[in-house]
């Protein structure tokens, strides 16, 4: 006859075979965490190609401006334009990276700090505690006991309070690298779409034909990111784009007004 498992043992049997089957159901936790991280990659991806466009929209614009009427051909504008590219994506990723760096070497102090009060400051952390369930509306009474209660539970305790004291949640997870790849790779993608006309044409078409495809490529990149957060498609799309207009107005206004302001005298076409 078949030995039958102790009814209290099955949940810790069913644990430990889901815990080594690599196609387990995920906990739900698990799955949300994963999915906000997926949504902060998406957040990264669509704010460097947004950059990528705006800058050097920006500044194709203003040099083709500038150099209008000048002994200039469209190559100049052209390596104009991919330098500033290179050295975005350059600035970009670094950026992206000691940002990264700099807000996880904040947080792991403050964990750090914090675990060590909940070591030698146990009765202070407790009021903390409290302060915050009743500034959350729960009841003193009431929160006084919850505090005790989740004390028993030395990890529940810990994550409790750096979430709800130090505001740090379980999601973040900073990667440095991944960062400064993502923002870096997609300013340079955002950056091609302006630089593309002047490969072939030169003056007013080139001009007018950056701008005219930089504002699609904005409008799907400002589309996109009001899919990420939940708003509007075309709040997004309308917001980015006029961002985008400024910007192209910005350089056209600077390519006009530097070589007066310098006294820039460029040699006539």
């Amino acid at each position: 006859m078949a030995r039958r498992t102790p009814p209290d043992l099955e949940p810790a049997r069913a644990g430990r075979a889901q815990a080594l089957n690599p196609f387990r159901v995920r906990h739900p936790t698990e799955t949300t965490r994963e999915d906000l991280a997926r949504r902060a990659s998406i957040r990264e991806v669509v704010f460097g190609m947004q950059d990528g466009l705006l800058t050097t929209l920006g500044l194709t614009t203003g040099v083709a401006t500038a150099t209008a009427g000048a002994a200039v051909s469209h190559t100049t504008i052209l390596i104009a334009g991919i330098a500033g590219a290179l050295a975005g994506m350059v600035s970009m990723g670094t950026g992206a990276y000691l940002a990264a760096v700099a807000e996880r070497d904040l947080k792991q102090a403050a964990i750090h700090q914090e675990r060590a009060e909940l070591e030698t400051q146990p009765q202070e952390e407790h009021e903390e505690m409290v302060a915050i369930l009743v500034e959350s509306g729960v009841p003193a009474a009431t929160a006084e006991g919850l505090s005790r209660e989740l004390a028993r539970f030395p990890r529940l305790w810990e994550q409790t309070h750096i979430e709800k004291e130090l505001g740090i949640a379980g999601t973040d997870q900073e990667n440095p690298v991944r960062d400064a790849l993502v923002m870096g790779v997609t300013f340079l993608i955002g950056s091609v779409v302006p630089i593309v006309p002047y490969v072939a044409l030169s003056g007013i078409a080139a001009v007018l034909l950056s701008l005219g495809l930089s504002a699609l490529a904005l409008g799907a990149v400002g589309a996109a990111k009001s899919k990420v957060v939940g708003h509007p498609l075309w709040r997004g799309a309308v917001q980015v784009m006029g961002v985008g207009c400024a910007a192209a107005l910005a350089g056209y206004v600077l390519g006009v007004l530097m070589p007066h302001v310098f006294g820039l005298r460029l040699p006539p076409g």
